[in-house]
Order: C-alpha cells, then structure tokens, then sequence
C-alpha cells in the first residue's frame, strides 16, 4: 500500500492519511485530499442551499423516528456538547425560547393560544411600555394566563420590565389599587 498520494484538486502529494477512505476506488482512498474535499463540498453547498434543504427536510419527514433515535442516542453518550449546544442556541434564539416558554405555560394552563409576532406587537406599541410611557422589554398578558387570560393577541400588550414585574399575576384591577 502507497504510503502517499497525489490529490487530484491542489496537485500536491500527500501522505495516504490526508484523503477519505473510498471503498469504490483501487486504492480504496478519495481522488481529492480532505482540505479539497472540504473546500468543494463548502462551494456545492453554497451553489444548492436550497436543494439540500428540501432534500434533508424531505428525508427527515420520511424517517422522523429515526432521527429522533439517533438524536437521542448521540444526546447520551454526549452529554456535556449537548447541554453546550442548547446553552447557545438559547442565547442565539432568545425570541423563540420566550415564545416556546409563552406556549408552554399556555398549555399548562390550559387557555387558548394563537401565534402572534412579538416584533409586530412591539412595532404597534412604538416599543413603548402601555403604563409608564418607558422603552418596552416584555409582552405582558392584560389578564394573567394564571388567572384564566388567554396566550392571544387581544389578551397582550408590551411593558417595561418594572411594570410588567409590578404587575405580576394581578389583574388590571388588583394591580391599579397598589399605586
């Protein structure tokens, strides 16, 4: 066996270890060295986002169970990468964990909810919070989801975080007594 190879993408000749295996091939390794590879597989994408888009999505509705399996399987053995990666996506997305959490404590609830855009209730309000005339941080609900108030937009508005933490799970009516 040939301890060294010449890549077909850069020229250059490089130890056998450089190149994927390629069961197909006479030497059983890839034409292109991996840095090549890499760097061809990274243009294609670049060219077919979208392809490979649909073509992963349309896999995964056909083979949704397994990918769970797999997912879960890889999630134990690898603990601690897992619980990294969810701490960024978290910090990446916070919009969409506010949001998941919003729907979560809904369905505990047991109210009704229906999607609404926290950026177009916020753009609506001029980011303004509704009771102090202070920039707005939070989506309030009017009538706490605690106290019966649905996760829907005619139950929301937007407030600044002291307002929004004054109020708490009171209503408009307890809350106006405490000022």
């Amino acid at each position: 066996m040939p301890v060294a190879k010449r890549c077909s993408g850069c020229r250059g000749t490089k130890p056998v270890g450089e190149f994927s295996k390629h069961k197909a091939r006479d030497d059983g390794r890839q034409s292109y060295c991996k840095s090549c590879m890499r760097e061809t597989c990274a243009a294609w994408y670049a060219v077919n986002k979208d392809r490979e888009r649909e073509t992963s999505a349309a896999w995964y509705a056909v083979n949704k169970e397994r990918a769970r399996e797999t997912s879960a399987v890889w999630r134990a053995a690898n603990k601690e990468r897992a619980r990294e990666n969810l701490a960024r996506w978290q910090r990446e997305n916070r919009d969409r964990v506010r949001e998941h959490n919003a729907r979560r404590r809904a369905r505990k609830a047991q109210v009704c909810t229906e999607p609404y855009d926290r950026a177009a209730l916020f753009a609506r309000w001029s980011h303004t919070c509704c009771y102090c005339s202070s920039p707005a941080t939070d989506v309030e609900h009017i009538t706490p989801i605690s106290k019966g108030g649905d996760d829907i937009l005619s139950n929301v508005t937007v407030a600044c975080a002291a307002c929004n933490s004054s109020k708490g799970a009171k209503t408009l009516a307890q809350w106006a007594v405490t000022f």
